[in-house]
């Protein structure tokens, strides 16, 4: 039996904002639980669906999504959220998460949902749903909030980000950790 693996289809933003996004998730280091931001565990990543498949079919899949989504795309990220993730599933129960929270355009809307079909025309069940889905980075998760620490950290001003279609091995909490395909930036 083939051993399937999870993935994560997502859009990677550039590099001064990957870096500036390691530098702030450090700051939470010592309340994270397991997941955090950092250029050796977790990349920053803004998911559009994660999903479990054989990774000799990783090109196929890589083939026709990349075919179906835009290379590039630019997302205007609002800002740092501190939130409740306990509704994200039973999994999350008692957590917080700590996220630069992106504008859910229409268009970023459309290319979420184009992806979780093309995914489920290709036969594999996207874990992530079209109903409910709030674009965001997650920097890291803690157990609660009454956990942050008292000390000053860059904030996210809003700002317009271009992004990069990837498909990258994921963990199970959902930490891009490794990119495997990935679209070149058209500037």
């Amino acid at each position: 039996m083939t051993e399937l693996l999870r993935f994560n289809l997502a859009l990677l933003p550039g590099g001064a904002t990957a870096k500036s996004m390691f530098e702030t998730a450090s700051h939470f280091r010592s309340i994270a639980d397991g997941y955090l931001l950092h250029p050796e565990q977790a990349l920053p990543h803004l998911t559009l669906t994660q999903f479990y498949a054989a990774q000799q079919n990783l090109p196929k899949i890589w083939a026709r999504i990349s075919a179906a989504l835009p290379a590039s795309f630019s997302v205007f990220m609002q800002g740092l959220v501190f939130r409740d993730i306990g509704e994200f599933g039973k999994k999350h129960r008692g957590h917080a998460g700590v996220w630069v929270d992106v504008k859910p355009s229409d268009d970023l809307l459309k290319i979420q949902k184009t992806a979780v079909s093309a995914l489920r025309r290709m036969k594999i069940n996207p874990l992530t749903a079209s109903s409910g889905y709030e674009p965001h980075f997650t920097l890291c998760r803690c157990r609660s909030f009454d956990s942050l620490p008292k000390l000053r950290w860059p904030i996210f001003l809003p700002k317009q980000e271009k992004t990069v279609l990837s498909i990258g091995r994921s963990d199970d909490m959902g930490q891009f950790q490794e990119v495997i395909f990935k679209t070149r930036n058209k500037s």
